[in-house]
């Protein structure tokens, strides 16, 4: 009896009643996006392609009057655009008026917590790179830390660089639509960063040309954003070119010292008083123990001996995930930014025979 009664129903089904069908689910979804969209902050380019079935890039051919978007589908989407109440593209065509608009910058604390003994200079100077480098372009920016990234749904951005962990709120807290740039490896995506791998392979390679295979690595407060990735290239580095590898703290490095490593990694971390504990215990710098460090460079520049370093340059680093942020809210697609870094010579590495 079931089996008559689905014939007699296919029987009576129209032919069209799969596209029928198709085109409710498209409806309802229409609907739903709708929805959110009239409840978001505003709404975006991405409501609109979401809501028309279009990718956004479709979406904003449509809008511009594109001749590469056909007739039907323009209109199609121009008219799910008015009915979200959607401005057209007004963000890009703000910037090309020269309208200044405010992009958001996500901060860990840590990189900023005081510690006269190990100022942190990297991320002071990458805040002013980056407001100068927004300010050249006509823009603002907005600071949060992690603990507060609510603002940032509470605030008009265009953009967002996310150099923290957002664990406590996460990437919803950002209004739908807006540009993401994430901090990390840009060995592993479309995130801005050092990289990391050069880095290690810089300060390794200098130790190992000087004769050094037994390396302390100093890593006293792994919370600073990049820290456990540095770590992770060192030992790898150092592995590939036979060297051994030991992590301790400051306070633990006279015992790495007295285990028989030949050299100390530090990122920045108290390189004066690194330098105060080896001569205390005895050790020359450089003929016992080198020493190098991965920081800005300016207390490095300062010591006795100099220290040979990796300078990170964060202003300049700064302004480039500035104009990468500008560039995104103009419509630009998510690309790899690698900042820059150098070696820069001091005397507490020298030279010496294997």
């Amino acid at each position: 009896m079931f089996r008559v009664c689905r014939q007699i129903a296919r029987r009576r089904m129209p032919e069209n009643f799969a596209t029928m069908r198709t085109s409710r689910r498209r409806a309802n979804a229409s609907h739903l996006w709708l929805n959110i969209a009239m409840a978001a902050r505003s709404v975006t380019l991405a409501h609109v392609a979401l809501a028309a079935h279009v990718s956004v890039s479709t979406a904003s051919a449509a809008l511009r009057g594109s001749a590469k978007v056909n007739a039907d589908t323009a209109a199609h989407v121009r008219e799910v655009a008015a009915g979200l109440g959607y401005r057209s593209n007004s963000a890009a065509a703000g910037l090309r008026r020269g309208d200044p608009e405010l992009v958001g910058l996500l901060l860990s604390r840590a990189a900023f917590d005081p510690d006269p003994t190990s100022p942190r200079l990297f991320w002071p100077r990458f805040l002013t790179g980056f407001a100068d480098g927004l300010a050249v372009l006509g823009h603002g920016m907005v600071v949060v830390t992690e603990q507060s990234g609510r603002l940032l749904r509470q605030t008009p951005i265009h953009a967002v660089a996310m150099a923290a962990d957002p664990q406590a709120d996460g990437l919803s807290l950002v209004p739908f639509g807006t540009p993401v740039l994430r901090f990390g490896d840009p060995r592993a995506g479309d995130f801005a960063g050092h990289d990391y791998q050069r880095i290690a392979e810089l300060a390794v390679g200098r130790l190992a040309a000087a004769g050094r295979r037994q390396l302390a690595l100093v890593f006293d407060d792994q919370r600073i954003p990049g820290m456990n990735l540095l770590r992770d290239y060192l030992e790898t580095a150092a592995s590939g070119g036979g060297a051994t590898t030991t992590v301790t703290t400051t306070a633990s490095l006279p015992r790495a010292i007295a285990g028989g490593a030949d050299a100390v990694v530090t990122p920045g971390t108290d390189v004066p008083g690194i330098l105060r504990l080896l001569a205390e215990a005895g050790h020359r710098v450089p003929a016992d123990v080198a020493v190098m460090s991965i920081a800005e460079g300016d207390i490095e520049g300062q010591c006795t001996p100099p220290v040979t370093h990796v300078s990170l340059r964060g202003h300049e680093s700064g302004r480039l995930v500035a104009a990468e942020c500008v560039r995104l809210m103009q419509g630009g697609e998510p690309i790899p930014v690698v900042l820059p870094c150098d070696l820069v010579e001091g005397a507490s590495i020298g030279t010496r025979p294997g």
